[in-house]
């Protein structure tokens, strides 16, 4: 239903029962909230079927639940519900300039009478014949090549009315099908703008203009320019148009020079969904270029609609811009090549290139232009955009859109308010397996480093969705991995069965049979990232990290808006450095600058992955600044689950040995700190206390050391009392541990540390 948000200091437009500002339901609940309830409610239901099945035979479980007859599940738990509600989710946080990552400062309004052009001429270069292309040197004529009868002259006067209604003030402007007048609507007292032919004698202008008004008058969107009406003089045919009151991004760009990325990227990433509804609609832009687009306040909108034509259109004349578009444009243009000319637009927008030149159908390389080594995200998302091949490019502008906000998410200044995006093909992290794997002492292994990285979403229009679906809530892998192949069996056309039934057979430390199983996948469906992806996942678990991060840099490239695969990459980076330190210096200080890089993207973008943050607080601890840990792991929100896991991470950030001991008041005061206001008791409490006494023992025992009145963990920085604080602590930690080994090691230590006494 539609409607107004009810929420206070919302107002919002209700769509489908869902507010397009705040992204709630009419009841309250957001998306997200909404799906975690009814998330919960199938677990349950899953629950209590299992317990319902205990004594039954487990292969009649499994069969009952791939069949699908099990009702419990219930409608919404479907392929289809949570892909609506995907869909529903993305247009809430996609919905406004900038999607809640940057603002974007609005345009003060023009003053419409300012745009009347003093003396309206066309610049020689655009005078062109519309037959043979010859070019003109007067503005009205016969073209010298082949014969026509041409006239550029504007043919209509201020203070002339036309069709009783439009008053016209002046010619504001001049493209490539027609002269753009300012005129004042009489009957609804408002500016419009008209349109008509810019060679008034010329049919194939003619003809243009007509096809023109035929696609405008169904095409009805906020980003596109409104269309009020068709009207006549003489000969000649207007369309009158919206006056938008604003400038075009070529004009910001002409005043300003190269825009930041950020601020460019919003641009673009909102005019896609104008795109989007034209491609809907079944057209196809053409010549999209900075030119054609408008910045009005706030918001930005499709002013040029002249070379618009239908995607199954054959023949006719063809509009584009050298520089702009698509190799293949000038033959059959398609949803493809308008994608293009938008990341052409993109790059003009925000560095200088010869876009008409040396590179027209191509960019220069990071090496060439530092601009793109210092965006590697917003390269690879141009390369993309941009390939010879057009089936290697984004298939759609959804598509392009959601790879886009990534990057927009990337560029955004961190300490702006955000609002977080849900990757549309990564799980959120699972945090059973993070605690255990999260440290800033050593680099995980292969085995740990897979756990890390977020499972695959389920591709919702694969064959077995709904049976992929329900194996959601099934956690132990041998179960998991007869399901799956049962599923295989019933869908053997399904990708997605087969990633899962790989990665489950990995989890089973049968790699080979995984290994297998992807070489298969990847002779047929070779350019399907998801294949890449698992390949490099089964690389990294058996330590082939030259073969994974080849992997995961394909995925990176065919998803430049995601953070996963820059994570995999991070970790496999680490490795290396790791395993080259000795042998190779160069390449481990290769290595380790570029997982600090991704380290550092990703935990500024995203606050909720811990393993980046973690591996960003290594990589300032491998350069001996502990501040900039301690700083790195202070990113983790209270609201996580890694929250107290990051605490003591800092704290042994603070004590960690180093070429020299921490010094008192900048790190050993500030570990105990940390320690007193944590939520946290037991053996991990009193294990950290006892390790920063240790530490502190041995800085107040240093030659030179002067006693301070400074106080950690309310004991004084005095030898002999914190000896005898460290011993209590160790010795409470023997209490609390079950192994007897591991008792007896503490009360050794507890010994060892406790002062030399007669009693």
């Amino acid at each position: 239903m539609d409607g107004i948000c009810k929420r206070p200091e919302c107002g919002g437009k209700l769509i489908d029962d869902i507010c397009e500002d705040c992204g709630r339901s009419a009841g309250g609940a957001s998306l997200v909230e909404r799906f975690a309830a009814n998330w919960k409610n199938t677990l349950a239901a899953v629950r209590i079927v299992s317990n319902s099945k205990l004594n039954e035979n487990v292969q009649e479980t499994d069969a009952h639940l791939i069949d699908g007859v099990d009702g419990s599940l219930g409608a919404e738990y479907s392929a289809s519900a949570i892909r609506a509600q995907q869909e529903r989710r993305s247009h809430a946080q996609t919905r406004a300039l900038g999607a809640g990552f940057i603002a974007v400062p609005p345009l003060p309004k023009v003053d419409p009478d300012e745009l009347i052009l003093k003396d309206p001429s066309v610049p020689e270069s655009k005078r062109l014949c519309g037959h043979c292309g010859m070019q003109f040197h007067f503005m009205k004529g016969f073209c010298p090549k082949c014969g026509r009868e041409y006239s550029l002259v504007p043919t209509l006067n201020a203070g002339e009315t036309i069709a009783g209604q439009y008053e016209i003030k002046g010619p504001i402007a001049f493209g490539g099908l027609g002269w753009v007048y300012l005129a004042w609507d009489k009957l609804l007292s408002r500016d419009v703008v008209l349109k008509g032919l810019l060679n008034s004698k010329d049919e194939i202008s003619a003809a243009a203009a007509l096809q023109e008004r035929r696609y405008l008058a169904a095409v009805k969107h906020p980003n596109i320019v409104g269309i009020y009406n068709f009207v006549s003089h003489g000969r000649e045919g207007f369309i009158v148009m919206e006056f938008i009151s604003g400038k075009t991004l070529k004009q910001i760009r002409q005043e300003r020079g190269p825009l930041p990325v950020a601020e460019a990227i919003a641009y673009v990433h909102r005019i896609l969904a104008a795109f989007t509804h034209l491609h809907h609609m079944g057209m196809i832009y053409c010549d999209f270029k900075p030119d054609n687009f408008m910045l009005e306040a706030d918001d930005v909108k499709l002013i040029d609609m002249g070379g618009v034509r239908r995607n199954d259109e054959q023949g006719g004349e063809i509009y584009c811009t050298a520089g702009y578009a698509a190799p293949e444009s000038t033959e059959q243009p398609s949803v493809v090549s308008d994608l293009y000319t938008i990341a052409r637009t993109l790059a003009v927008l925000t560095f200088n290139f010869k876009f008409q030149g040396e590179f027209e159908f191509s960019l220069p390389t990071p090496a060439q232009d530092p601009f793109l080594a210092e965006h590697e995200s917003l390269y690879r998302f141009l390369l993309k955009a941009t390939r010879k091949d057009s089936k290697q490019r984004f298939q759609s502008a959804e598509a392009m859109a959601q790879q886009l906000i990534g990057v927009l998410a990337e560029e955004a200044p961190e300490d702006y308010s955000r609002s977080a995006i849900e990757s549309s093909f990564f799980e959120t992290h699972d945090p059973n397996v993070e605690s255990d794997a999260l440290t800033i002492e050593t680099v995980p292994n292969g085995a740990t480093a897979c756990r890390l990285l977020a499972p695959l979403r389920i591709d919702l229009s694969d064959s077995a969705a709904d049976e992929m679906v329900r194996t959601i809530a099934i956690k132990e892998p041998t179960r998991l991995q007869r399901m799956l192949d049962s599923i295989v069996v019933h869908h053997p056309d399904s990708i997605e069965a087969r990633l899962r039934l790989a990665e489950v057979r990995a989890q089973l430390n049968i790699p080979s049979l995984a290994d297998s199983l992807l070489s298969d996948l990847e002779k047929a469906h070779g350019d399907d990232w998801r294949v890449h992806w698992c390949r490099g996942k089964i690389a990294l678990l058996l330590g082939r990290i030259p073969e994974a991060q080849k992997r995961f840099d394909y995925v990176y490239s065919e998803l430049p808006g995601e953070l996963m695969p820059k994570l995999a990459l991070a970790m496999c980076a680490e490795s290396v450095c790791e395993d080259s330190i000795q042998s190779n210096i160069q390449l481990a200080l290769n290595n380790f600058a570029s997982a600090k890089r991704c380290y550092k993207v990703i935990s500024k973008t995203d606050h909720t992955i811990s393993p980046a943050i973690f591996g960003l607080a290594r990589c300032m601890l491998r350069e001996k600044k502990r501040g900039g840990a301690v700083e790195a792991l202070r990113k983790i929100p209270p609201t996580s689950n890694q929250y107290h896991n990051a605490q003591a991470a800092a704290v042994r950030a603070l004590i960690v040995p180093m070429a020299g001991l921490p010094t008192q008041k900048e790190h050993l005061v500030q570990a105990g700190t940390i320690i007193e206001v944590m939520a946290i008791e037991g053996y991990e409490k009193h294990r950290l206390c006892a390790d920063l006494l240790l530490t502190a023992i041995r800085v107040a025992e240093a030659p030179g050391f002067q006693a301070e009145q400074e106080m950690i963990l309310n004991t004084p920085l005095w030898p002999y009392r914190l000896r005898e604080a460290a011993e209590k602590h160790l010795r409470i930690c023997a209490c609390f541990v079950q192994s007897e080994r591991q008792r007896c090691r503490l009360v050794d230590e507890a010994n060892n540390v406790r002062m030399v006494t007669f009693f």
